[in-house]
């Protein structure tokens, strides 16, 4: 792993592997666990990915365009953050404590 290809590549394929959890598993994951919620949990998921994801890549991209003179790999550093700050979410989202709502 001393090639920095692979480094990159194997940071690139887990940004990508959050995304597919989000997009991918988790809509199969409420639908077995809550199967009476599954039209609110597609107009709520809806809903997140649009204004949620509307607003993280308006303000990421705002603090990267603004610092990327001063730190040249400030937009990686940015997805690794978001993708770490992710982890508690998923943590809480995914627990078995059987409250549509609060998951």
């Amino acid at each position: 792993m001393s090639d920095p290809f692979t480094k990159k590549l194997t940071l690139a394929s887990m940004f990508e592997a959050a995304g597919n959890n989000t997009n991918i598993y988790l809509p199969i994951y409420y639908l077995r666990k809550y199967p009476e919620y599954r039209n609110t949990y597609a107009a709520v998921n809806g809903l997140l990915i649009i204004f949620c994801g509307l607003m993280s890549n308006a303000i990421s991209g705002t603090i990267g365009d603004k610092f990327e003179k001063n730190y040249p790999k400030i937009k990686a550093t940015i997805c690794m953050i978001s993708t770490f700050l992710v982890v508690p979410i998923m943590i809480l989202e995914l627990a078995d404590h059987g409250n549509y709502w609060v998951s």
